[in-house]
Formats: C-alpha cells, sequence, structure tokens
C-alpha cells in the first residue's frame, strides 16, 4: 500500500473498512500468496522487543489499524487513520463477500471444537464455501500436512486465529508455500463467531470500549492490558523526540 503511517516503527495502512475489504479480495484473486495483519497496540510494542514479529508485520501486504489505541496515536502524532479497522470487523465483510462471489475459505485457529463450530456457522449462516479448517493447537510437525491441504483445497482466504505473535509469525513463514489465496490474522475471531465467546454490544463498540469489556469478562487479560498506558507512554515519547 502506497498511503501508510507509521507507529513506533509499525506500518499501518491508511485506509477506510471498505478499502480494505477492495485489497483483500484482489489479494484473494491473484496468483500468488499474501497475508493481512491487523496491528494493536498490545502488538505494536510486543513488536518493539520482537524482531520476528516486526519483520513479520513489515512484509505484510496490508496492514490495518485494529483498535482505539492505534486510532489515537495516528491523530496524535499527526497523521491520522481515516478510522478504526477492527480485525473482526473486515473478516465478517470478506465473509460476505465470499459468500456473494463463490469463493473459497479456510480456517486456521481455536480449539477442534470451535473451529468446527465457526466453520459451520459461516457456511451455514452466511453460505460461504468452507473448503477445510484445523485447530490452531498444532505442531511443527504437522505443519506440511496443513500446507498440503490448503493447496489442494485452494482457497481464496485463508483466516489464521492462532494470537500474536504466533499468527503473524507463521503467516510470514508459510506465505511462501502457499501459491495463491491470502491469508489474514484474525485473532480470537472464531472464538466469537463459533459462539464460545460474546462480542461486545454494539454501543460499547462505537464507544471503543471492547477491550474493557473483554477485561470484566476475562480478568486474567489484566496483565496483557498493561501493554496500553505504556503504549501511549511510548507514543508521547516518540512525538517529543520528533519520530
Amino acid at each position: 500500500m502506497g498511503n501508510n503511517v507509521e507507529i513506533l516503527g509499525v506500518r499501518i495502512d491508511s485506509v477506510y473498512t471498505r478499502e480494505a475489504v477492495a485489497t483483500a479480495l484482489r489479494l484473494a484473486a491473484a496468483d500468488r500468496g499474501s497475508y493481512i495483519v491487523t496491528p494493536n497496540a498490545e502488538i505494536v510494542m510486543a513488536s518493539l522487543k520482537h524482531p520476528g514479529l516486526k519483520q513479520a508485520l513489515a512484509f505484510a501486504d496490508l496492514s490495518v489499524g485494529d483498535g482505539v489505541g492505534v486510532l489515537w496515536a495516528s491523530r496524535f502524532l499527526g497523521r491520522p487513520l481515516p478510522e478504526k479497522v477492527n480485525g473482526i470487523d473486515l473478516m465478517l465483510e470478506l465473509l460476505k463477500e465470499a459468500g456473494k462471489r463463490s469463493l473459497r475459505v479456510y480456517l486456521i485457529g481455536a480449539r477442534e471444537e470451535v473451529v468446527a463450530a465457526a466453520a459451520k456457522r459461516i457456511s451455514t449462516d452466511m453460505g460461504v464455501n468452507v473448503v477445510g479448517y484445523h485447530h490452531g493447537y498444532f505442531g511443527s510437525d504437522d505443519e506440511a500436512d496443513i500446507l498440503l491441504s490448503i493447496r489442494e483445497s485452494s482457497p481464496h482466504i485463508i483466516f489464521v486465529g492462532m494470537g500474536s505473535p504466533r499468527q503473524e509469525l507463521w503467516m510470514h513463514k508459510c506465505v511462501g508455500r502457499i501459491p495463491r489465496g491470502v491469508m489474514m490474522g484474525v485473532g480470537g475471531s472464531l472464538d466469537v463467531i463459533s459462539g464460545a465467546k460474546p462480542r461486545a454490544p454494539r454501543t460499547v463498540q462505537q464507544l471503543g470500549l471492547e477491550w474493557l469489556y473483554r477485561l470484566i469478562r476475562e480478568p486474567w487479560r489484566a496483565r496483557r492490558m498493561t501493554a496500553l498506558p505504556r503504549f501511549v507512554l511510548a507514543v508521547v515519547m516518540a512525538k517529543l523526540r520528533g519520530i
């Protein structure tokens, strides 16, 4: 993407959701493998200490800002993104288009029963051709079989929900072994789509407080949430240093 901003060394493409959907569909139709990342504040902070993650983010074909933290940072730094592009919203829009355009979809991630339920719901409720799926708890010995399954089923879109940084590292490592189709890191979206976990109410989403909703429902996230104030401080320091 030509138009982008940089937040703490991580490229974020300056796109509206509709533009991200259009770009993803072009990648899905291309005769090569590609992948999409959705950095939020936590992922950006993790990349500062994880060179492999930073590289995986840098080489993505599309990088969209997921979360109010990244949106705030872009505005604070004077390079505002047009809007927040939530990963799950982008995924849902792509699934709608997949149903309309008869695109093939493959799912990787979550527990076996969760990804199976997500595949069933996507196929039944959204009319999408799910050509395969695999749980996310696999080891290196299983990787070749998964990639073979992907190549044989030739999906247009591969949703990878293994959490960060594992999903970004896996997509970056495997993109050259997938001849066509676009991969997209979707974190815990398969849990939501399957019905295993609820999504925040629409009002909470509009207020940008999905992170608080998740924290209340899953208090164990509290340690991970310390990335948010560290992110704010890092962005403020970056502006003061004129980075």
